[in-house]
């Protein structure tokens, strides 16, 4: 599974299979109408590229750590781990 977004916060790779060390994805849509674009190599994500269609806050969870964003309407935020 690549991203989960059910608990409050949006879960980036929580169970990525061990075949896809590397990769990337675009266009995901996690609740709240928030656009995810992100990549990984080594099985660690690397960089999140997110969109705000609605805008307010976005919480992104990998692994330990969680980061905050508070959006504003069709803006970008790119995001390093």
């Amino acid at each position: 599974m690549l991203l989960q977004s059910h608990q409050g916060y949006i879960e980036l790779l929580p169970a990525l299979s061990e075949e896809w060390k590397i990769g990337a994805v675009k266009g995901f849509v996690a609740r709240g109408n928030f656009v995810l674009d992100f990549t990984w190599d080594k099985g660690q994500l690397k960089e999140v590229k997110l969109f705000a269609r609605k805008g307010g806050t976005c919480k992104l969870k990998y692994k330990d750590q969680v980061k905050t964003v508070r959006t504003q309407v069709g803006k970008s935020y790119v995001l390093k781990f």
